[in-house]
């Protein structure tokens, strides 16, 4: 009860314009700060203030000059061509007349290299792909007119044996060559490839107009004679 009693409210009298008025007296308030450290919330941070973009430099209206070097050329002296070999490697010669009988695929193949499509060389290894031919290279110390190659195509028996057969016998008239030139010319026969097949030249003669022999019809030209058993 005493505790009760302690409670009771002070009274007390404040006199207004002779007028008694009874207020009670309130507690005071507590400051309603808080700290922001305990609240969880960082403190804001004033932000630097933006640098002004720089502008882009003027670009310069001044047109570039080009200066136009000329060179002058020098004369280089041209290095001469080594003198052909003569007589030609691997050739067969007799009274000037050189032939090479057995031409290699590498030799072949660069006298092809060097000729255009429209000549008779390249020609004449496109038909070979298909039809039984020879080749053979000529040169002369003199030079030729024209050149007469005489050949054999020579087959097989039959598959089952190497023994051989004449089929028949072929004529090749070749262009003409100068002195000491060398060229390269197939023996074409018009007999179809089959295994076993060769053509073997057998004689090569270079014919000048001077010596009175007739010149023949067509240069070049390949005449085949089929032989009767054959």
């Amino acid at each position: 009860m005493r505790k009760a009693l302690c409670a009771v409210f002070a009274v007390l009298l404040i006199t207004h314009g002779g007028i008694a008025v009874a207020t009670t007296a309130k507690p005071s308030a507590k400051p309603t700060t808080k700290s922001t450290a305990k609240s969880g919330l960082l403190p804001t941070v004033a932000k630097p203030a933006a640098k002004p973009a720089a502008k882009p430099a003027a670009k310069s209206t001044a047109k570039k000059r080009y200066v136009r070097r000329v060179y002058k050329r020098k004369y280089v002296k041209p290095i001469p061509l080594p003198p052909a070999i003569w007589p030609p490697v691997n050739f067969y010669g007799q009274q000037g007349v050189y032939i090479n009988y057995k031409v290699s695929a590498s030799a072949l193949a660069n006298a092809i290299s060097l000729v255009t499509t429209d000549s008779a060389l390249y020609k004449d290894s496109q038909t070979c792909k298909e039809q039984s031919c020879g080749v053979v290279q000529l040169g002369s110390e003199t030079g030729c007119d024209w050149w007469e190659i005489d050949s054999t195509l020579y087959g097989l028996v039959d598959t089952s044996t190497t023994n051989t057969i004449i089929r028949g016998t072929l004529q090749t008239f070749a262009p003409s060559t100068a002195v000491k030139q060398v060229i390269t010319n197939y023996l074409v026969s018009p007999v179809p490839i089959t295994t076993g097949d060769r053509v073997v030249p057998t004689r090569a003669l270079c014919w000048s107009k001077s010596s009175g022999a007739k010149v023949p019809a067509q240069i070049p030209d390949n005449i085949y004679v089929a032989y009767p058993s054959k």
